[in-house]
């Protein structure tokens, strides 16, 4: 979702929409509209799990619940309703408060051009393939101890490669006092301070792992990509501002 809206904010840069202005700028398409619906994309599929068709709903509702629309109650009539729902408006409705306050607001000219962009990614068939609700951080997290041992701008050999992939699988599956097997085979028996440093390694890799799974370490980093991203950035809010790799 990420990265269609970025792309085509940098397709249409300087185009003008059929209410005559940009789809980039204050109070449009920007990088923090653009990170807001990425989030919410990625928390409609995690909430829905097993049930295409609200997942569908769900990103459908995202489209609507932050565009302009004549009518109140249909920019929500997509959101869930009763008094726990995520959408204000709803759970106003239920419980008599008014709580409810626009945070994104998008333009129908916006709208109009990021719909198709939606509709791709609510199509059936793509959902399918999200109903278990879970990502490839764990392919990730043993491409980038593969990276480690082979980086990518130095030129490596295929025996290298393997090498490396072998090691990864072994550091990955059994940290890294896992080598000591592979020696114990070769007929090599690893010594106490290899033994030590390698228990210590495995120590504090288990408590970095702890840390950043907990809510604390998970709210740091949410804080810190918030920072990054441009949330608490106001000089990104400005007129043609795009995110691209590279560009800074």
């Amino acid at each position: 979702m990420g990265t269609r809206l970025r792309n085509i904010v940098a397709q249409k840069r300087g185009e003008l929409l059929s209410d005559g202005k940009k789809l980039s700028g204050k109070k449009r398409l920007t990088n923090k509209v653009i990170n807001a619906l990425q989030n919410y994309y990625g928390m409609a599929i995690r909430q829905n799990i097993n049930n295409v068709y609200a997942m569908k709903k769900a990103i459908i509702a995202i489209l609507f619940h932050c565009s302009e629309h004549t009518n109140t109650a249909e920019r929500h009539k997509y959101c869930p309703r009763g008094k726990d729902s995520w959408c204000k408006y709803q759970s106003d409705m239920e419980t008599g408060k008014k709580t409810y306050k626009e945070h994104i607001t998008l333009p129908i000219a916006v709208k109009q051009t990021i719909t198709p962009i939606f509709t791709d990614l609510s199509n059936d068939n793509l959902l399918k393939k999200c109903i278990h609700g879970q990502t490839q951080n764990v392919n990730e997290a043993l491409h980038s101890i593969i990276w480690q041992k082979c980086p990518k701008q130095v030129y490596c050999s295929r025996l290298v490669i393997e090498i490396g992939t072998a090691s990864a699988v072994i550091n990955f599956n059994d940290g890294a006092k896992g080598i000591c097997n592979v020696l114990l085979k070769m007929g090599m028996n690893p010594g106490k301070n290899m033994i030590d440093g390698i228990r210590r390694k495995d120590v504090r890799r288990i408590k970095d792992s702890q840390r950043n799974a907990s809510d604390s370490g998970k709210q740091r980093r949410k804080k810190l990509r918030s920072i990054k991203r441009g949330y608490e950035d106001a000089e990104k809010e400005q007129e043609e501002e795009v995110y691209k790799p590279g560009a800074f």
